[in-house]
């Protein structure tokens, strides 16, 4: 683990200022308690969500991958992982867009996922 520890701090270490300056500020911890709240997380979940948001920003993980590892590694249903998602990308990855240039695109797939899924009149073929 220690080995993990000092390769990600490299990778932070490494990011342009700006990009460190966002993912280090007390705004970002502030929009993740927010999301922590708003979504009732446990205690295990508040703990890895800042570890997985901070794998967006050295890129070790892509929007669609954090979603996954939401699930995955937190338990989040797919409708709950994707609006998690949403309101992460657009708080926190927007305002430094330039760093991420897929974003807007990204969000714009999650959304349209999401208002599948919540229409009844839909068939999940999968499921079937």
């Amino acid at each position: 683990m220690p080995d993990y520890i000092n390769e990600f701090r490299k990778k932070v270490s490494q990011l342009p200022p700006k990009i460190k300056e966002a993912m280090l500020s007390d705004k970002t911890t502030e929009l993740i308690s927010v999301i922590d709240n708003k979504y009732k997380l446990n205690a295990k979940q508040s703990d890895k969500l800042p570890i997985l948001v901070g794998k967006i920003f050295v890129k070790e993980i892509s929007l669609e991958d954090f979603v996954n590892s939401l699930k995955a590694q937190l338990n989040f249903e797919s409708k709950t992982a994707k609006l998690i998602t949403i309101d992460i990308a657009k708080n926190i990855f927007i305002p430094i867009k330039e760093y991420f240039p897929a974003i807007e695109k990204q969000i714009n797939q999650l959304k349209e996922q999401q208002n599948l899924s919540d229409n009844p009149n839909i068939i999940d073929l999968k499921k079937t």
